[in-house]
Protein backbone atom coordinates (compact mmCIF):
# COMPACT_ATOMS: atom_id res chain seq x y z
CA UNK A 1 0.00 0.00 0.00
CA UNK A 2 1.11 3.93 -0.15
CA UNK A 3 2.55 5.14 2.35
CA UNK A 4 3.46 9.25 2.14
CA UNK A 5 7.17 10.14 3.39
CA UNK A 6 9.31 12.79 2.04
CA UNK A 7 10.19 16.71 2.33
CA UNK A 8 5.94 18.85 3.19
CA UNK A 9 4.47 19.77 0.19
CA UNK A 10 5.16 16.98 -2.17
CA UNK A 11 3.56 13.48 -1.49
CA UNK A 12 5.81 11.08 -3.08
CA UNK A 13 4.09 7.35 -3.96
CA UNK A 14 5.64 4.62 -2.83
CA UNK A 15 4.20 0.83 -3.78
CA UNK A 16 1.75 -1.15 -2.59
CA UNK A 17 -0.42 0.05 0.55
CA UNK A 18 2.32 1.87 2.34
CA UNK A 19 1.73 5.78 3.62
CA UNK A 20 2.89 8.92 2.49
CA UNK A 21 5.80 10.45 3.46
CA UNK A 22 5.17 14.64 4.07
CA UNK A 23 8.33 15.85 2.64
CA UNK A 24 8.87 19.83 3.67
CA UNK A 25 9.83 21.93 1.12
CA UNK A 26 10.80 25.23 1.95
CA UNK A 27 7.38 26.86 1.37
CA UNK A 28 6.52 24.99 4.09
CA UNK A 29 7.82 27.49 6.56
CA UNK A 30 9.62 30.17 4.29
CA UNK A 31 8.09 31.32 1.40
CA UNK A 32 10.10 29.64 -1.39
CA UNK A 33 11.39 32.56 -3.33
CA UNK A 34 12.66 36.04 -1.61
CA UNK A 35 10.50 39.16 -2.68
CA UNK A 36 11.93 42.59 -2.05
CA UNK A 37 10.55 45.16 -0.48
CA UNK A 38 10.98 48.73 -0.67
CA UNK A 39 10.83 51.54 2.03
CA UNK A 40 12.29 54.34 1.65
CA UNK A 41 13.78 57.44 3.56
CA UNK A 42 12.62 61.49 2.50
CA UNK A 43 15.40 62.30 -0.05
CA UNK A 44 16.06 65.80 0.35
CA UNK A 45 19.71 66.95 1.79
CA UNK A 46 18.22 66.23 5.18
CA UNK A 47 17.41 63.01 5.04
CA UNK A 48 18.91 60.69 2.53
CA UNK A 49 17.24 57.78 0.87
CA UNK A 50 18.39 55.05 2.78
CA UNK A 51 19.39 51.57 1.31
CA UNK A 52 16.77 48.22 1.75
CA UNK A 53 19.10 46.72 3.52
CA UNK A 54 20.35 49.29 6.09
CA UNK A 55 16.24 49.43 7.04
CA UNK A 56 15.98 45.79 8.07
CA UNK A 57 17.97 45.32 11.60
CA UNK A 58 17.84 48.23 14.11
CA UNK A 59 17.60 47.01 17.30
CA UNK A 60 16.72 50.48 18.74
CA UNK A 61 18.33 52.05 21.20
CA UNK A 62 22.07 53.45 21.16
CA UNK A 63 23.69 54.15 24.09
CA UNK A 64 26.76 57.15 23.27
CA UNK A 65 29.73 55.42 25.06
CA UNK A 66 32.44 57.55 23.42
CA UNK A 67 35.16 58.81 25.48
CA UNK A 68 34.34 63.22 24.96
CA UNK A 69 38.05 63.79 25.25
CA UNK A 70 38.55 62.19 22.17
CA UNK A 71 36.32 64.48 20.11
CA UNK A 72 37.12 68.01 18.88
CA UNK A 73 34.76 70.65 20.87
CA UNK A 74 32.14 72.12 18.39
CA UNK A 75 30.85 74.17 21.28
CA UNK A 76 31.98 76.83 19.54
CA UNK A 77 30.53 76.67 15.87
CA UNK A 78 27.49 78.27 14.81
CA UNK A 79 24.79 77.32 13.47
CA UNK A 80 25.66 76.87 9.74
CA UNK A 81 28.77 75.48 10.21
CA UNK A 82 27.90 73.20 12.77
CA UNK A 83 25.06 71.62 9.86
CA UNK A 84 27.98 71.27 7.42
CA UNK A 85 30.45 69.59 9.78
CA UNK A 86 27.63 67.30 10.81
CA UNK A 87 26.68 66.36 7.24
CA UNK A 88 30.62 66.11 6.20
CA UNK A 89 30.88 63.59 9.28
CA UNK A 90 27.35 61.34 7.93
CA UNK A 91 29.36 61.60 4.40
CA UNK A 92 32.01 59.45 6.18
CA UNK A 93 30.29 57.48 8.13
CA UNK A 94 31.73 58.60 11.26
CA UNK A 95 28.13 58.81 12.86
CA UNK A 96 29.34 59.20 16.36
CA UNK A 97 31.08 62.27 15.71
CA UNK A 98 28.23 63.39 13.77
CA UNK A 99 26.00 62.31 16.90
CA UNK A 100 28.43 64.86 18.99
CA UNK A 101 27.77 68.03 16.49
CA UNK A 102 24.23 67.42 16.55
CA UNK A 103 24.00 66.89 20.10
CA UNK A 104 25.91 70.43 20.33
CA UNK A 105 24.04 71.55 18.07
CA UNK A 106 20.77 70.82 20.20
CA UNK A 107 22.28 72.47 23.68
CA UNK A 108 23.26 75.53 21.85
CA UNK A 109 19.81 76.35 19.94
CA UNK A 110 17.29 73.80 21.49
CA UNK A 111 14.55 75.60 19.72
CA UNK A 112 15.46 74.59 16.21
CA UNK A 113 13.88 71.67 14.78
CA UNK A 114 16.98 70.92 12.50
CA UNK A 115 19.15 69.63 15.19
CA UNK A 116 16.72 66.80 16.44
CA UNK A 117 15.99 66.09 12.96
CA UNK A 118 19.60 65.66 12.01
CA UNK A 119 20.17 63.35 15.22
CA UNK A 120 17.36 61.44 14.10
CA UNK A 121 18.77 60.85 11.02
CA UNK A 122 22.34 60.07 12.36
CA UNK A 123 20.16 57.50 14.46
CA UNK A 124 18.60 55.89 11.66
CA UNK A 125 22.02 55.47 10.13
CA UNK A 126 22.77 53.53 13.52
CA UNK A 127 19.76 51.36 13.12
CA UNK A 128 18.99 53.06 16.68
CA UNK A 129 15.23 53.52 15.49
CA UNK A 130 13.79 54.16 19.19
CA UNK A 131 16.27 57.22 19.50
CA UNK A 132 15.77 58.07 16.38
CA UNK A 133 11.62 58.20 17.09
CA UNK A 134 12.18 60.09 19.56
CA UNK A 135 14.13 62.81 17.83
CA UNK A 136 11.75 62.88 15.27
CA UNK A 137 8.93 63.47 18.16
CA UNK A 138 10.61 66.09 19.80
CA UNK A 139 11.28 67.84 16.04
CA UNK A 140 7.43 67.68 15.24
CA UNK A 141 6.91 69.62 18.97
CA UNK A 142 8.77 72.12 17.42
CA UNK A 143 7.76 72.31 13.73
CA UNK A 144 4.90 70.09 12.18
CA UNK A 145 4.93 71.50 8.53
CA UNK A 146 8.41 69.76 7.42
CA UNK A 147 8.24 66.77 5.13
CA UNK A 148 10.98 64.73 6.77
CA UNK A 149 9.80 64.57 9.91
CA UNK A 150 6.57 62.41 8.76
CA UNK A 151 8.80 60.21 6.70
CA UNK A 152 11.85 59.76 8.86
CA UNK A 153 9.26 59.26 12.03
CA UNK A 154 6.73 56.70 9.84
CA UNK A 155 10.00 54.55 8.74
CA UNK A 156 11.31 54.58 12.45
CA UNK A 157 7.93 53.07 13.55
CA UNK A 158 8.26 50.81 10.75
CA UNK A 159 11.47 49.23 11.72
CA UNK A 160 10.30 48.71 14.94
CA UNK A 161 7.57 46.98 13.81
CA UNK A 162 5.26 49.68 14.94
CA UNK A 163 2.79 49.19 11.49
CA UNK A 164 -0.07 51.06 12.38
CA UNK A 165 1.27 54.12 13.83
CA UNK A 166 3.77 54.13 11.10
CA UNK A 167 0.50 54.34 9.04
CA UNK A 168 -0.79 56.91 11.04
CA UNK A 169 2.30 59.29 10.88
CA UNK A 170 2.18 58.94 7.09
CA UNK A 171 -1.51 59.73 6.60
CA UNK A 172 -0.67 63.01 9.03
CA UNK A 173 2.06 63.99 6.53
CA UNK A 174 -0.55 62.99 3.10
CA UNK A 175 -3.21 65.86 4.88
CA UNK A 176 0.06 68.30 4.46
CA UNK A 177 1.60 66.73 1.42
CA UNK A 178 -1.08 65.21 -0.67
CA UNK A 179 1.05 64.56 -3.83
CA UNK A 180 4.15 63.43 -2.03
CA UNK A 181 4.94 59.77 -3.52
CA UNK A 182 6.81 58.53 -0.89
CA UNK A 183 4.16 59.02 1.88
CA UNK A 184 2.20 57.03 -0.42
CA UNK A 185 5.25 54.18 -0.88
CA UNK A 186 6.03 54.01 2.65
CA UNK A 187 2.49 53.65 3.59
CA UNK A 188 1.62 51.07 1.54
CA UNK A 189 4.79 48.91 2.80
CA UNK A 190 3.49 48.86 6.02
CA UNK A 191 0.05 48.03 5.07
CA UNK A 192 1.52 45.09 2.86
CA UNK A 193 3.35 44.37 6.05
CA UNK A 194 -0.03 44.16 7.85
CA UNK A 195 -1.39 41.69 5.26
CA UNK A 196 -3.91 44.27 4.05
CA UNK A 197 -2.99 43.98 0.59
CA UNK A 198 -6.37 45.32 -0.96
CA UNK A 199 -5.24 48.71 0.75
CA UNK A 200 -2.18 48.39 -0.19
CA UNK A 201 -3.08 48.38 -3.80
CA UNK A 202 -4.85 51.48 -3.63
CA UNK A 203 -2.23 53.43 -1.81
CA UNK A 204 -0.04 52.56 -4.34
CA UNK A 205 -2.16 53.53 -6.93
CA UNK A 206 -2.78 56.99 -5.29
CA UNK A 207 0.88 57.25 -5.54
CA UNK A 208 1.64 56.90 -9.04
CA UNK A 209 -1.19 59.07 -10.11
CA UNK A 210 1.13 61.54 -8.22
CA UNK A 211 4.98 60.15 -9.90
CA UNK A 212 5.55 57.08 -11.95
CA UNK A 213 8.23 55.09 -10.00
CA UNK A 214 9.67 51.85 -10.29
CA UNK A 215 9.34 51.19 -6.32
CA UNK A 216 5.71 52.42 -6.16
CA UNK A 217 5.16 49.40 -9.06
CA UNK A 218 7.38 46.96 -7.61
CA UNK A 219 5.72 47.13 -4.31
CA UNK A 220 1.97 47.34 -6.34
CA UNK A 221 3.56 43.92 -8.13
CA UNK A 222 4.71 42.46 -4.39
CA UNK A 223 0.68 43.19 -3.20
CA UNK A 224 -0.81 41.29 -6.05
CA UNK A 225 1.87 38.22 -5.48
CA UNK A 226 0.78 38.31 -1.87
CA UNK A 227 -2.73 37.86 -3.18
CA UNK A 228 -1.41 35.01 -5.64
CA UNK A 229 -2.71 37.62 -8.47
CA UNK A 230 0.37 36.73 -10.62
CA UNK A 231 -0.18 37.75 -13.56
CA UNK A 232 -1.25 41.08 -12.49
CA UNK A 233 2.01 40.86 -10.64
CA UNK A 234 3.80 40.19 -13.43
CA UNK A 235 2.72 43.56 -15.40
CA UNK A 236 3.33 45.65 -13.07
CA UNK A 237 6.60 44.63 -12.65
CA UNK A 238 6.82 44.91 -15.89
CA UNK A 239 6.41 48.88 -15.80
CA UNK A 240 9.03 48.72 -12.55
CA UNK A 241 11.82 47.13 -14.98
CA UNK A 242 10.86 49.58 -17.94
CA UNK A 243 11.33 52.92 -15.64
CA UNK A 244 14.68 51.14 -14.21
CA UNK A 245 15.77 48.13 -16.50
CA UNK A 246 18.94 47.15 -14.19
CA UNK A 247 17.12 46.88 -11.15
CA UNK A 248 17.86 43.06 -10.56
CA UNK A 249 15.49 42.29 -7.86
CA UNK A 250 12.60 43.26 -9.75
CA UNK A 251 13.50 40.74 -12.31
CA UNK A 252 14.02 38.16 -9.40
CA UNK A 253 10.36 39.34 -8.32
CA UNK A 254 9.21 38.79 -11.65
CA UNK A 255 11.15 35.59 -11.97
CA UNK A 256 9.55 34.22 -9.08
CA UNK A 257 5.79 35.08 -9.98
CA UNK A 258 6.56 33.62 -13.55
CA UNK A 259 7.59 30.25 -11.33
CA UNK A 260 4.49 30.46 -9.64
CA UNK A 261 2.83 30.19 -12.40
CA UNK A 262 4.71 27.48 -13.66
CA UNK A 263 5.65 29.34 -16.63
CA UNK A 264 9.89 27.95 -15.63
CA UNK A 265 11.64 28.62 -18.72
CA UNK A 266 10.36 32.49 -18.71
CA UNK A 267 11.26 32.12 -15.06
CA UNK A 268 14.68 31.01 -15.25
CA UNK A 269 15.29 33.64 -18.44
CA UNK A 270 14.48 36.61 -16.03
CA UNK A 271 16.78 34.86 -13.05
CA UNK A 272 19.60 34.77 -15.43
CA UNK A 273 19.01 38.41 -16.61
CA UNK A 274 18.91 39.21 -12.95
CA UNK A 275 22.47 37.04 -12.44
CA UNK A 276 23.91 39.85 -15.56
CA UNK A 277 23.46 42.60 -13.39
CA UNK A 278 24.24 41.61 -10.23
CA UNK A 279 26.46 38.38 -10.53
CA UNK A 280 26.85 38.43 -6.06
CA UNK A 281 23.61 38.36 -5.29
CA UNK A 282 22.44 34.91 -3.92
CA UNK A 283 18.88 35.05 -3.87
CA UNK A 284 18.86 35.09 -7.98
CA UNK A 285 20.92 31.90 -7.58
CA UNK A 286 18.76 30.57 -5.21
CA UNK A 287 15.26 31.17 -6.58
CA UNK A 288 16.68 30.04 -9.89
CA UNK A 289 17.61 26.45 -8.40
CA UNK A 290 13.97 26.23 -6.64
CA UNK A 291 12.85 26.19 -10.68
CA UNK A 292 14.94 23.75 -11.75
CA UNK A 293 14.24 21.75 -8.50
CA UNK A 294 10.19 22.06 -9.82
CA UNK A 295 11.53 20.90 -12.65
CA UNK A 296 13.29 17.95 -11.85
CA UNK A 297 16.70 19.07 -13.00
CA UNK A 298 17.90 18.80 -9.75
CA UNK A 299 21.61 18.06 -10.59
CA UNK A 300 21.23 21.30 -12.31
CA UNK A 301 19.85 22.91 -9.14
CA UNK A 302 22.26 21.99 -6.63
CA UNK A 303 24.79 24.07 -8.64
CA UNK A 304 22.80 26.95 -8.64
CA UNK A 305 22.13 26.17 -4.57
CA UNK A 306 26.40 26.01 -4.51
CA UNK A 307 26.38 29.36 -6.05
CA UNK A 308 23.82 30.97 -3.98
CA UNK A 309 26.27 29.78 -0.84
CA UNK A 310 29.36 30.64 -2.25
CA UNK A 311 27.77 33.86 -2.09
CA UNK A 312 26.74 34.05 1.28
CA UNK A 313 27.55 30.96 3.42
CA UNK A 314 24.98 30.91 6.00
CA UNK A 315 22.39 31.85 3.61
CA UNK A 316 19.78 29.13 5.46
CA UNK A 317 17.30 28.59 2.89
CA UNK A 318 19.69 27.55 0.65
CA UNK A 319 21.14 24.71 2.65
CA UNK A 320 17.44 23.65 3.35
CA UNK A 321 16.52 23.21 0.06
CA UNK A 322 19.76 22.06 -1.47
CA UNK A 323 19.15 19.71 1.43
CA UNK A 324 15.65 18.53 0.11
CA UNK A 325 17.34 18.12 -3.52
CA UNK A 326 19.63 15.90 -2.30
CA UNK A 327 17.09 13.84 -0.47
CA UNK A 328 15.05 13.46 -3.92
CA UNK A 329 17.74 12.23 -5.46
CA UNK A 330 18.29 9.88 -2.58
CA UNK A 331 21.82 10.87 -1.66
CA UNK A 332 20.44 11.11 1.99
CA UNK A 333 24.11 11.40 4.13
CA UNK A 334 24.75 14.51 1.87
CA UNK A 335 21.63 16.12 2.54
CA UNK A 336 21.56 15.56 6.36
CA UNK A 337 24.98 17.44 6.00
CA UNK A 338 22.77 20.32 4.87
CA UNK A 339 20.04 19.85 7.32
CA UNK A 340 22.84 19.65 10.25
CA UNK A 341 24.30 23.60 9.08
CA UNK A 342 20.73 24.50 9.31
CA UNK A 343 20.19 23.57 12.57
CA UNK A 344 23.71 24.64 13.09
CA UNK A 345 22.63 28.32 12.04
CA UNK A 346 19.68 27.88 13.46
CA UNK A 347 18.85 25.47 16.66
CA UNK A 348 15.21 26.10 16.19
CA UNK A 349 14.94 25.34 12.35
CA UNK A 350 11.76 22.54 13.11
CA UNK A 351 11.85 21.89 9.02
CA UNK A 352 15.49 21.25 9.12
CA UNK A 353 15.32 18.56 11.77
CA UNK A 354 11.86 16.98 10.12
CA UNK A 355 13.56 16.10 6.79
CA UNK A 356 16.70 15.09 8.20
CA UNK A 357 14.79 12.41 10.27
CA UNK A 358 12.98 11.77 6.96
CA UNK A 359 16.31 11.15 5.30
CA UNK A 360 17.24 8.72 8.60
CA UNK A 361 14.17 7.02 7.74
CA UNK A 362 15.02 6.35 4.50
CA UNK A 363 18.73 5.03 4.72
CA UNK A 364 16.44 2.53 7.69
CA UNK A 365 17.86 4.60 10.80
CA UNK A 366 14.95 4.44 12.30
CA UNK A 367 15.47 5.06 16.09
CA UNK A 368 17.44 8.29 14.40
CA UNK A 369 14.89 9.26 12.88
CA UNK A 370 12.35 8.91 15.56
CA UNK A 371 14.80 11.44 17.62
CA UNK A 372 14.58 13.84 15.12
CA UNK A 373 11.26 14.31 15.49
CA UNK A 374 10.96 14.15 18.20
CA UNK A 375 12.82 17.25 18.34
CA UNK A 376 10.80 19.15 16.01
CA UNK A 377 7.73 18.62 18.55
CA UNK A 378 9.99 20.09 20.87
CA UNK A 379 9.93 22.91 18.99
CA UNK A 380 6.78 23.16 17.80
CA UNK A 381 4.25 20.60 19.62
CA UNK A 382 1.41 21.11 17.22
CA UNK A 383 3.37 20.39 13.83
CA UNK A 384 0.78 17.72 11.98
CA UNK A 385 3.72 16.77 9.84
CA UNK A 386 6.01 15.66 12.26
CA UNK A 387 3.48 13.43 13.95
CA UNK A 388 2.76 12.16 10.10
CA UNK A 389 6.15 11.47 9.70
CA UNK A 390 6.93 9.59 12.89
CA UNK A 391 3.97 7.38 12.51
CA UNK A 392 5.37 6.19 8.89
CA UNK A 393 8.75 5.57 10.97
CA UNK A 394 6.73 3.46 13.98
CA UNK A 395 5.05 1.90 11.05
CA UNK A 396 8.51 0.99 9.58
CA UNK A 397 9.34 -0.46 12.40
CA UNK A 398 6.06 -2.25 12.59
CA UNK A 399 4.72 -0.55 15.29
CA UNK A 400 1.27 0.22 13.76
CA UNK A 401 -0.62 0.86 17.06
CA UNK A 402 1.60 3.54 18.34
CA UNK A 403 1.82 4.82 14.87
CA UNK A 404 -1.71 5.20 14.44
CA UNK A 405 -1.28 7.11 17.88
CA UNK A 406 0.57 9.74 16.52
CA UNK A 407 -1.72 9.93 13.17
CA UNK A 408 -4.53 10.86 15.49
CA UNK A 409 -2.34 13.61 17.06
CA UNK A 410 -1.52 14.80 13.69
CA UNK A 411 -5.28 14.73 12.64
CA UNK A 412 -6.19 16.14 16.16
CA UNK A 413 -3.59 19.76 15.14
CA UNK A 414 -4.76 19.77 11.41
CA UNK A 415 -7.81 18.11 10.42
CA UNK A 416 -6.79 18.95 7.02
CA UNK A 417 -3.81 16.80 6.23
CA UNK A 418 -4.87 14.31 4.29
CA UNK A 419 -1.41 12.11 4.69
CA UNK A 420 -2.50 11.54 7.95
CA UNK A 421 -5.85 9.83 7.41
CA UNK A 422 -4.15 7.74 4.51
CA UNK A 423 -1.22 6.27 6.76
CA UNK A 424 -3.50 5.76 9.62
CA UNK A 425 -5.67 3.14 7.20
CA UNK A 426 -2.25 1.75 5.87
CA UNK A 427 -1.92 0.92 9.68
CA UNK A 428 -5.37 -0.27 10.06
CA UNK A 429 -5.06 -2.38 7.18
CA UNK A 430 -1.72 -3.99 8.26
CA UNK A 431 -3.61 -4.52 11.30
CA UNK A 432 -6.20 -6.47 9.52
CA UNK A 433 -9.07 -3.80 10.32
CA UNK A 434 -9.98 -3.09 6.92
CA UNK A 435 -13.48 -1.56 7.23
CA UNK A 436 -11.80 0.99 10.04
CA UNK A 437 -8.61 0.92 7.19
CA UNK A 438 -11.33 2.04 4.28
CA UNK A 439 -13.39 4.64 6.47
CA UNK A 440 -9.68 6.04 6.83
CA UNK A 441 -8.72 6.21 3.23
CA UNK A 442 -12.30 7.54 2.61
CA UNK A 443 -11.72 10.38 4.90
CA UNK A 444 -8.44 11.51 3.13
CA UNK A 445 -9.72 11.60 -0.64
CA UNK A 446 -12.57 13.88 1.49
CA UNK A 447 -9.70 16.15 1.69
CA UNK A 448 -8.40 15.58 -1.47
CA UNK A 449 -10.37 13.85 -4.16
CA UNK A 450 -7.67 13.68 -6.56
CA UNK A 451 -5.22 11.09 -3.76
CA UNK A 452 -4.16 8.57 -5.87
CA UNK A 453 -2.53 6.73 -3.16
CA UNK A 454 -5.86 7.06 -1.59
CA UNK A 455 -7.93 5.45 -4.43
CA UNK A 456 -4.99 2.44 -4.73
CA UNK A 457 -4.83 1.80 -0.98
CA UNK A 458 -8.71 1.49 -0.93
CA UNK A 459 -8.87 -0.75 -3.73
CA UNK A 460 -5.94 -3.00 -2.11
CA UNK A 461 -8.24 -3.37 0.84
CA UNK A 462 -10.94 -4.27 -0.88
CA UNK A 463 -8.74 -7.05 -2.89
CA UNK A 464 -7.45 -8.75 0.04
CA UNK A 465 -11.13 -9.18 1.60
CA UNK A 466 -11.75 -10.43 -2.45
CA UNK A 467 -13.77 -7.80 -3.76
CA UNK A 468 -12.57 -8.04 -6.65
CA UNK A 469 -15.06 -5.95 -8.84
CA UNK A 470 -14.75 -3.23 -5.73
CA UNK A 471 -10.80 -3.10 -6.52
CA UNK A 472 -11.10 -2.21 -10.43
CA UNK A 473 -13.31 0.56 -9.54
CA UNK A 474 -10.88 1.81 -7.34
CA UNK A 475 -8.02 1.45 -10.17
CA UNK A 476 -10.27 2.52 -12.26
CA UNK A 477 -10.70 6.11 -10.56
CA UNK A 478 -7.45 6.39 -10.56
CA UNK A 479 -7.02 6.28 -13.99
CA UNK A 480 -9.64 8.68 -14.78
CA UNK A 481 -7.83 11.34 -12.61
CA UNK A 482 -4.14 10.36 -14.45
CA UNK A 483 -4.39 8.11 -17.11
CA UNK A 484 -0.76 7.31 -17.15
CA UNK A 485 -0.88 5.85 -13.91
CA UNK A 486 1.60 2.71 -14.34
CA UNK A 487 0.66 1.53 -10.69
CA UNK A 488 -3.14 1.70 -10.96
CA UNK A 489 -2.32 -0.47 -14.32
CA UNK A 490 -0.45 -3.05 -11.97
CA UNK A 491 -2.92 -3.36 -9.36
CA UNK A 492 -5.75 -3.91 -11.83
CA UNK A 493 -3.19 -6.49 -13.30
CA UNK A 494 -2.82 -8.22 -9.79
CA UNK A 495 -6.29 -8.69 -9.41
CA UNK A 496 -6.95 -10.52 -12.95
CA UNK A 497 -4.07 -12.87 -12.49
CA UNK A 498 -5.63 -13.71 -9.26
CA UNK A 499 -9.14 -14.57 -10.95
CA UNK A 500 -7.07 -16.76 -12.93
CA UNK A 501 -9.86 -17.44 -15.59
CA UNK A 502 -7.75 -17.47 -19.16
CA UNK A 503 -9.55 -14.22 -20.31
CA UNK A 504 -8.88 -12.62 -16.49
CA UNK A 505 -4.73 -13.19 -17.49
CA UNK A 506 -4.90 -11.95 -20.93
CA UNK A 507 -6.52 -8.83 -19.40
CA UNK A 508 -3.69 -8.67 -16.45
CA UNK A 509 -0.96 -9.05 -19.40
CA UNK A 510 -2.71 -5.90 -21.06
CA UNK A 511 -2.55 -4.25 -17.89
CA UNK A 512 0.98 -5.27 -17.40
CA UNK A 513 1.69 -3.90 -20.85
CA UNK A 514 0.47 -0.30 -19.83
CA UNK A 515 1.97 -0.25 -16.79
CA UNK A 516 5.53 -0.77 -18.65
CA UNK A 517 4.49 1.89 -20.97
CA UNK A 518 4.35 4.46 -18.12
CA UNK A 519 7.05 2.87 -16.15
CA UNK A 520 9.45 0.80 -18.45
CA UNK A 521 12.06 0.02 -16.07
CA UNK A 522 10.14 -1.61 -12.73
CA UNK A 523 11.24 -5.05 -12.49
CA UNK A 524 7.82 -5.98 -10.09
CA UNK A 525 6.15 -5.50 -13.41
CA UNK A 526 8.06 -7.50 -15.75
CA UNK A 527 8.30 -10.22 -12.76
CA UNK A 528 4.26 -10.25 -12.31
CA UNK A 529 4.06 -10.17 -16.26
CA UNK A 530 6.43 -13.14 -16.38
CA UNK A 531 4.27 -15.25 -13.96
CA UNK A 532 0.83 -14.50 -15.93
CA UNK A 533 2.89 -15.55 -19.33
CA UNK A 534 3.80 -18.75 -17.27
CA UNK A 535 0.29 -19.29 -16.46
CA UNK A 536 -0.66 -18.99 -20.02
CA UNK A 537 2.37 -21.38 -21.03
CA UNK A 538 3.94 -18.47 -23.09
CA UNK A 539 7.36 -20.01 -21.50
CA UNK A 540 9.96 -18.27 -24.21
CA UNK A 541 8.01 -14.56 -23.87
CA UNK A 542 8.13 -15.17 -19.68
CA UNK A 543 11.35 -15.77 -20.02
CA UNK A 544 12.13 -12.09 -21.45
CA UNK A 545 10.19 -10.50 -19.01
CA UNK A 546 12.17 -12.43 -16.24
CA UNK A 547 15.06 -11.72 -18.12
CA UNK A 548 14.32 -7.87 -18.14
CA UNK A 549 13.20 -8.04 -14.79
CA UNK A 550 16.93 -9.15 -13.50
CA UNK A 551 18.38 -6.21 -15.38
CA UNK A 552 16.44 -3.30 -13.83
CA UNK A 553 16.74 -5.17 -9.85
CA UNK A 554 19.66 -7.14 -10.08
CA UNK A 555 18.10 -7.99 -6.51
CA UNK A 556 15.90 -10.34 -7.94
CA UNK A 557 18.59 -12.17 -9.72
CA UNK A 558 18.14 -15.40 -7.76
CA UNK A 559 14.63 -15.10 -7.71
CA UNK A 560 14.17 -14.93 -11.40
CA UNK A 561 16.63 -17.56 -12.59
CA UNK A 562 14.54 -19.61 -10.54
CA UNK A 563 11.44 -18.70 -12.50
CA UNK A 564 13.51 -18.73 -16.16
CA UNK A 565 14.83 -22.58 -14.93
CA UNK A 566 10.78 -23.19 -14.03
CA UNK A 567 10.01 -22.28 -17.14
CA UNK A 568 12.84 -24.08 -19.22
CA UNK A 569 12.24 -27.19 -17.39
CA UNK A 570 8.51 -26.76 -18.68
CA UNK A 571 9.63 -26.46 -22.46
CA UNK A 572 11.76 -29.44 -22.62
CA UNK A 573 8.42 -31.42 -20.87
CA UNK A 574 6.55 -29.99 -23.82
CA UNK A 575 9.27 -31.39 -26.47
CA UNK A 576 9.44 -34.77 -24.70
CA UNK A 577 5.62 -35.13 -24.82
CA UNK A 578 5.62 -34.16 -28.47
CA UNK A 579 8.27 -36.47 -29.65
CA UNK A 580 6.05 -39.08 -27.42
Amino acid sequence: MCCSNKAVDVIEPESKNKANKNKNNKESEEIDNEINNNINNSQNNNSPMLSNNENENGNGNYENQEDDNEMQDYSFYNLKELLEKGDMAISLEKYKEAAKIFQTMIQKFPDDVLGYMNMGKVYMKMKAYSNALDMYNKSMLLDKSKLDIYVNKGVCQFNLKQYKEAIETYDRGLQLFPKEYTLYLNKGVALNHLKKYHEAINVFKQGLMNKKDASLYNNLAIAYFRLKEYLKSIEYYDEAIILNPKDYLQLNNKGVALKNLEQYDEAITCFNQAIKLNPNDPISYYNKANTLKVMERREEALEQFDLALNYDNKYISAYYNKGVTLSDLNRHSEAIQNFDICIELNPKHQFAYLNKGISLDCMKKYEEALQQFDKVLEINPELGDAYINKGITLSNMGKYEEAIYNYDYAIKYNKNLSASYNNKGVCLYKLGKYTEALDSYTAALKIEPKYLDAYINRGDCYKTQKKYSDALNEYDRAIKIKPEYAKAYYSKGLVYKLLKGEEDLKLALENFDLAIQYKPNSSEIYYEKGNVQMSLGDYANAIDSFNKCKGFDSEQTQKCNDKINECNDAINNLVKNENK
